[in-house]
């Protein structure tokens, strides 16, 4: 049986329990489409990277005025690639105004527990899965799921166990999901992911807002990624 092979590339952003708490809280973002698809992305991606000479990985945390033109450049070219290829990607957040209260006896969950959790909800429920063998009944369907490098051993290890049971969730015999996880310094779309949740968790938390004692307007590190946030937003 001849096969067809995607791939879905996703990152998270995980804001600190530390104060201030920001009210959103996480962030996940991933962008899915053919393995052709993604790679012509990557190529395209790797060329604006290039030519602007940017060094070191690309994310959030990073945005200068030095590399602000740059930043948007590759921003530009993965919406013309969401635009013009069969590419989509998803975002979602964690609204820390919804808190779960445990009942009593309950196990807490670890805020590691929850990002996992809402990792596999993600995964599960944005890209569409259980409807992709519908595309070509007469097809298998491959789906390698990138992740960016985890600590947890114990966390990738059980993600891995439920997100291979997919197929059998969804009742799709020619559909096989398997994970992969990476180091983000080698894939370029999942920097730009982490450059529009970056955006997201920012201008939603208007940290261009915030004031440190004596402090009057903004840093220039504020205005930068206000500028950056506003151009994503647009």
């Amino acid at each position: 049986m001849s096969t067809a092979r995607y791939e879905i590339t996703v990152d998270e952003a995980w804001t600190h329990e530390s104060p201030p708490l920001n009210r959103y809280w996480c962030f996940f973002g991933g962008v899915f489409g053919l393995e052709s698809d993604c790679d012509r992305l990557e190529h395209d991606l790797r060329a604006v990277v290039t030519a602007a000479g940017l060094g070191g990985e690309i994310k959030w945390s990073s945005v200068t005025g030095n590399n602000l033109i740059a930043y948007k450049t590759l921003v530009d070219m993965f919406f013309h690639h969401l635009e013009h290829y069969d590419l989509s990607y998803r975002q979602m957040f964690l609204d820390r105004s919804f808190v779960h209260v445990p009942l009593e006896g309950e196990r807490p969950v670890s805020s590691l527990d929850l990002q996992f959790k809402i990792y596999y909800q993600f995964l599960k429920h944005s890209f569409g899965l259980q409807f992709l063998t519908a595309r070509n009944p007469a097809l298998e369907h491959h789906v390698t799921i990138r992740l960016d490098n985890h600590s947890s051993q114990a966390h990738k290890s059980k993600l891995t166990e439920f997100i291979e049971q997919l197929p059998i969730k969804f009742e799709a015999s020619r559909l096989v999901t398997r994970i992969q996880f990476v180091n983000s310094k080698h894939f370029l779309r999942l920097q730009v992911c982490d450059l529009l949740m970056g955006a997201a968790g920012s201008h939603g938390n208007k940290m261009d807002k915030r004031r440190e004692p004596g402090q009057r307007g903004m840093t220039k590190k504020q205005k930068w990624r206000l500028e950056m946030a506003k151009y994503i937003y647009s």
